[in-house]
């Protein structure tokens, strides 16, 4: 069983790579670049996380080493409000994607109203972030897992996710249980693990700002999420949610 999960960052990757690697008993690798990683030498049974896009040489490099594709779907104001959060206690953000489009570091300090973040969201980075998992998505052989779904039904889930995988998987309740997110956080030095709840944007972002990227932000134009919005949220009330749980 070789698993590579290429997936828009902040999308549940490590989560769910944890959770696979648990019911198939594999071993686990995370890298940044296709570089980092000698293919040919991996263990048999294996899962990989990266975030990269699709290339025909990528594409190749998995499939002569044996790689079935896994990528999640999240809804992009979660993710583009995980990378908010998350840029606030890590720089490692810098190495996704070698930097491609820029970097997190006008994020430092803001909150999801600041012009700073809604420049961020419309521009080329972001884009080229969110077409990780669109553009894998797009494989015919790419298997393709939604976060919300996982969050919602996780045993439904991943049931459906290891019918395609195929092999032997078992164990769903225990993985299950060690990979909860209090349970990750407990060994998460820079708050990897943070809500995980869905629709954790429409506490943090006005008519106005969800409409601006909605209409701005190039990587959404096939997006298949809903952007309703409570019409009644107000920036001060958005704000102050995001001062009460940013911590």
């Amino acid at each position: 069983m070789r698993i590579a999960l290429i997936s828009t960052p902040r999308s549940g990757n490590t989560w769910i790579r944890k959770l696979l690697a648990n019911i198939y008993d594999l071993h686990e690798f995370a890298a940044h670049n296709p570089n980092e990683i000698n293919w040919c030498a991996l263990p048999e049974n294996v899962i990989v996380q990266i975030h990269w896009r699709h290339t025909e040489s990528f594409r190749e490099t998995l499939k002569s080493n044996s790689f079935r594709v896994v990528t999640i779907s999240r809804h992009p104001l979660d993710v583009l409000i995980s990378i908010l959060h998350f840029s606030q206690h890590s720089k490692n953000t810098k190495n996704w994607l070698n930097g491609y489009g820029g970097d997190e570091s006008s994020l430092l300090g803001v909150n999801p109203l600041s012009s700073s973040f809604l420049d961020y969201s419309v521009g080329k980075r972001v884009q080229a972030l969110l077409e990780i998992t669109s553009d894998w998505k797009k494989v015919d052989s790419t298997i393709n897992v939604s976060y919300e779904a996982m969050v919602s039904d996780q045993i439904g889930t991943l049931r459906s996710l290891t019918s395609m995988l195929g092999g032997h998987p078992g164990g769903y309740d225990e993985a299950i249980r060690k990979n909860g997110i209090t349970e990750l956080r407990k060994n998460s030095g820079n708050f990897h693990f943070w809500q995980g709840r869905p629709n954790l944007w429409s506490d943090l972002l006005t008519l106005q700002e969800v409409l601006y990227i909605r209409e701005n932000q190039m990587g959404l134009a096939n997006s298949e999420y809903n952007f309703g919005v409570d019409k009644h949220l107000t920036s001060d009330k958005a704000i102050n949610n995001w001062k009460l749980i940013k911590a």
